[in-house]
């Protein structure tokens, strides 16, 4: 006797209601495993952009800001920090790379950062991976070029704060040593380039604000040529253009004005602040010198340091929280499909009698009844499972597109993780106990009761 072939006889009898079941299984492995990869696939993918950035230095407020303002493009900048403090960090010798950033622009909604050349030459999204060009060169950068921008944005901030008094203004002269043709150039972001079709030596106009807004104000007098169009990278830089840090400076809105935080009286001296930025990213010659470093920026009133990946990991373990919600709600809608699973076996009991005790009397032991129906309902939860697995994947890989135009990765969609293998068993074992009770009304099935038709 071929049991696989009697159940599967009662399947096809019975195909809209093990179709229905089947699919309930189906969604709730689906979701489930949905749930393992996008959480895992995401948390991979942001501990893994913190891996070139070591230490972030911004102003106070909140390490989490910051961490997503800088290293994910995400979020809004908690204010600037000298550029004093950037030169201190450059020079001191526990630092091997020190790279600025300022961010306050978009451009269609992509974050324009002012950094230097030095992001491009030197800098790693992960060891021995630096920024490579697809297309064109990096733009030009000089630091000399960037301390006339900072003079020429603090002379506007006094001219707007002379205004606000009502006071008459008159233009000052240009800052001694500014050039006169000023570079405004840029390189964009692999996605950047796609989505936007910016080619080299087209020029674009950027409107002030990290987000694009209607009644944002757009820099008209002041458009950047693309120079150069980064490789793909698979991080937050494909969706970022680059500017020199000079000509962020040189446009009308970026003011220099007073320092944003209170300066103990021991870190103040005579030399005058040149300018301001919005972060610094640091990376150190040795992990040796990371907590004295992070202690004594973070003692200071006027700056603070995090590291990304421990504040990733904190971000997860709050996240972690409703993952687990989720989770929890997809292994009930597991619990609720296997109960269907036995509701409609038991109810088919009563039309499969009469052919269970001819089953019987054919010589059909009890087992053998027994292990049909606890095998029907395996089979229903095996294949609703291997389906629910296969969309699951499905799933990840249509929302991919969404997640890289949102953040610049993807998720691996076809990569399957150790906990899926749990939740296939956990389906597998739901199905079995859901078989064991109509199961067990087929094997104390009455042979000589139910032999007889029933009309």
């Amino acid at each position: 006797m071929n049991l696989m072939k009697i159940v599967m006889k009662n399947m096809r009898q019975r195909a809209l209601a093990t179709w229905l079941t089947g699919t309930s299984v189906a969604l709730g492995v689906a979701l489930a495993v949905a749930i393992v990869l996008i959480k895992q696939g995401v948390q991979q993918r942001f501990e893994q952009g913190t891996l070139g950035y070591e230490m972030v230095v911004g102003a106070k407020g909140s390490p989490l800001q910051l961490v997503l303002n800088t290293v994910y493009n995400l979020d809004i900048s908690p204010g600037n920090i000298s550029w004093k403090l950037f030169e201190q960090l450059r020079a001191d010798q526990r630092v091997k790379l020190a790279v600025p950033f300022s961010v306050g622009d978009n451009f269609h909604g992509f974050r324009i950062v002012g950094t230097t050349d030095v992001f491009f030459k030197d800098f790693e999204f992960e060891p021995g991976r630096k920024p490579e060009l697809a297309a064109g060169r990096i733009f030009t950068f000089t630091e000399a070029a960037l301390k006339s921008a900072f003079q020429e944005a603090e002379q506007r901030a006094k001219e707007r704060e002379a205004k606000e008094r009502g006071e008459e203004v008159k233009s000052a002269p240009m800052p001694e040593g500014t050039p006169a043709n000023r570079p405004f150039e840029a390189v964009i972001g692999s996605t950047v380039a796609r989505e936007t079709g910016l080619q080299i030596g087209q020029t674009f106009i950027a409107a002030h604000g990290v987000q694009p807004s209607a009644e944002a104000k757009e820099h008209t007098e002041n458009p950047w040529t693309v120079v150069g169009i980064l490789a793909p990278t698979h991080t937050a830089a494909d969706r970022a253009v680059y500017i020199n840090l000079d000509s962020f400076y040189h446009i009308e809105g970026h003011e220099i004005r007073g320092p944003t935080a209170p300066v103990k009286a021991e870190e103040k001296d005579n030399d005058p602040d040149p300018g301001q930025v919005s972060s610094i990213v640091l990376k150190l010659r040795s992990p040796i010198h990371a907590f004295p470093l992070y202690r004594e920026i973070n003692d200071r009133q006027d700056a603070m340091a995090a590291f990304p990946a421990a504040e990733i990991r904190k971000l997860f373990d709050i996240v972690g929280n409703i993952d687990r919600l989720l989770f929890a709600q997809a292994i009930l809608v597991l619990i609720v499909a296997g109960v269907a699973i036995a509701v409609s076996i038991y109810n088919s009991m009563s039309e499969r009698r009469r052919e269970i005790a001819i089953l019987r009397a054919l010589g059909a032991r009890r087992a053998t009844i027994f292990s049909i129906v606890l095998l029907e309902a395996t089979t229903i939860c095996v294949v609703g499972a291997a389906a629910g697995l296969l969309g699951g994947h499905l799933v990840v890989a249509a929302a991919n597109g969404a997640l890289y135009r949102a953040s610049g990765f993807v998720i691996p969609a076809f990569h399957i993780q150790p906990l899926e293998w749990y939740i296939l068993y956990v389906a597998v074992a739901l199905g079995a106990l859901s078989g064991i009770g109509p199961a067990w009304g087929a094997y104390r099935t009455d042979v000589a009761k139910n032999l007889a038709p029933s009309s």
